[in-house]
């Protein structure tokens, strides 16, 4: 793995994949100071918040994804894009409250009432995922980092592929219009190129990589509230790009002084080619988890629940530590560092 840290002149190229969820993550704040925090963030887990992103008759597949990921401290923010019709955002709701008595008493699993076309090859893709910072932002207060929890690297440490060389240039054709109806119009709709071209902006260097990257609260609330204007010319700028997912947060955290060294050029993704049905399977007692898309219902899924790796009873969540009783602070029914049994 690569910890070489951003610059103009040196970067790594990383393969691309397309987004289907984000996850941003963050460390619960103590109300301690001291030797007491610094135990306190040693014996925490982690905190984590998620934004699940589906379409129409998928809330099945969300809502599984969201029991093999679940936990109290963390934040879950649930959305179906236009292509759901609107009884199905509310039948997501309503299994949620009906589904599990964990996710009622803790409240930290919410859903977006409203719908909007969000396409990951234009703009509303990447203006989806800026939508979604926001309200993880307002949701909860308290969330900051993993790195500052788990290890001495510094706060705010940034997990983004990037690379600004001839063949990635070349591949995104920055200078190449494109235009995303999904933006203006209700349903998704498919992007279209314009035959006019655009010269490259000298105001600020492109970079680009994978669109799969680990952030933190720190560059989230530089995009969304920052005191420099360049997040919002680099919005309205890749406005008109292909794939701005896979250009915006590199190009902002390269072009500003004040976090270019808060970034490590690697996504922590690790990518297999071999099309084989028993890859993951082969390489999970070697401590590895190597996993591919699954289609619905896949009996390999099954095998993962029950068998393999999560020991997941059939429609419930993963149970952890947090689901047994150990010695913890719990306040207000609420985990401080560790777990409540709830019947």
């Amino acid at each position: 793995m690569s910890s070489e840290l951003c610059s103009g002149s040196n970067a790594l190229s990383t393969m691309v994949t397309t987004v289907r969820y984000g996850q941003i993550f963050r460390h619960k704040i103590s109300k301690h100071s001291g030797k007491e925090e610094a135990v306190e963030r040693a014996q925490c887990p982690p905190v984590l918040a998620y934004w699940i992103l589906g379409s129409g008759g998928e809330k099945k597949r969300m809502l599984r994804l969201l029991k093999a990921i679940y936990h109290p401290r963390n934040q879950y923010l649930l959305q179906l894009d236009s292509s759901a019709p609107d009884y199905e955002r509310v039948e997501l709701a309503l299994l949620l409250s009906e589904s599990e008595k964990v996710m009622r008493e803790f409240g930290n699993v919410n859903v977006v009432g409203k719908s909007y076309g969000v396409n990951q090859m234009g703009a509303s893709g990447l203006g989806a995922v800026l939508h979604a910072a926001a309200l993880l932002l307002r949701i909860s207060a308290d969330w900051i980092d993993i790195l500052y929890a788990l290890s001495p690297l510094p706060r705010d440490v940034n997990f983004v592929g990037y690379s600004n060389d001839t063949t990635w240039n070349k591949r995104q054709n920055v200078g190449q219009i494109v235009v995303d109806p999904s933006l203006y119009l209700t349903e998704k709709t498919p992007v279209y190129y314009a035959v006019e071209t655009r010269e490259k902006p000298d105001a600020f260097q492109i970079f680009g990589g994978s669109a799969w990257m680990i952030v933190s609260r720190g560059l989230l609330e530089h995009c969304v509230n920052g005191w420099d204007n360049l997040p919002r010319k680099l919005l309205m700028y890749l406005n008109n790009v292909d794939f701005p997912l896979q250009s915006y947060f590199q190009t902002l955290v390269c072009n500003t002084p004040e976090l270019q060294n808060t970034t490590v050029n690697h996504d922590l993704r690790y990518i297999i080619t071999q099309n084989t049905d028993h890859v993951m399977m082969k390489e999970y007692n070697g401590g590895a988890i190597i996993a591919r898309p699954f289609r619905e219902d896949d009996p390999r899924m099954q095998e993962i629940d029950k068998q393999r790796l999560l020991n997941r009873e059939e429609e419930r969540v993963v149970a952890g530590k947090w689901c047994m009783e150990v010695d913890v602070v719990v306040v207000m029914k609420k985990i401080y560092c560790g777990g409540i049994l709830i019947v």
